[in-house]
């Protein structure tokens, strides 16, 4: 996740990243002026917050020589809290709208990474060893091919998409599952 400053101080630069990456900018912008406006509440929650505790300092100071403009100040600091209460639920709400936005903008990328819609554009950059010549298999292939698996019995039992654990893999299943219990 990009920290908000940057995108803040270089949005060109995160916008041409979104374009390289077929995402739209626009949620650049978006989340700009929902940053705008979220600062602007935090300023203003910040700053009932701070009035709060100067009334609060202001009623210890006076509570014992007159009580009467204490309880006023007390009516005061209770309105500010009601009105404290509204602003940091809707701050909350944009810090989250914010969050969700940050998380969908991709990270940086490098001058030199290809830009392509698919793996075609990739790049090899170096190969190792020799490519294996066989038949690729999926696990439930390989599994009945070691005598691992069943599938047939368990259909009949439970249902197509279903198989039946056998030999070794029974054995590496439940040292997995006293390991997960064990740790």
């Amino acid at each position: 996740m990009l920290d908000i400053r940057l995108i803040r101080e270089q949005p060109e630069l995160v916008r041409d990243v979104m374009k390289k990456r077929f995402m739209d900018p626009s949620l650049v912008d978006k989340l700009l002026s929902l940053d705008q406006k979220f600062r602007k509440h935090k300023q203003e929650v910040d700053k009932l917050r701070h009035e709060r505790n100067l009334i609060s300092q202001d009623v210890r100071k006076i509570i014992k020589k007159d009580k009467a403009k204490a309880e006023k100040l007390i009516a005061k600091s209770k309105q500010l809290d009601k009105k404290l209460e509204k602003l940091e639920q809707e701050l909350q709400k944009e810090e989250t709208e914010i969050r969700k936005f940050l998380l969908s903008i991709p990270n940086l990328l490098l001058d030199d990474v290809p830009i392509a819609r698919d793996e075609q554009g990739n790049v090899v950059v170096r190969k190792w060893g020799k490519p294996i010549k066989r038949k690729v298999m999926n696990h439930v292939e390989l599994g009945k091919n070691l005598d691992l698996i069943d599938v047939e019995r368990a259909a009949k039992v439970a249902g197509a998409r279903f198989y039946y654990l056998k030999n070794q893999l029974v054995l590496l299943d439940l040292a997995l599952q006293r390991f997960a219990l064990c740790s």
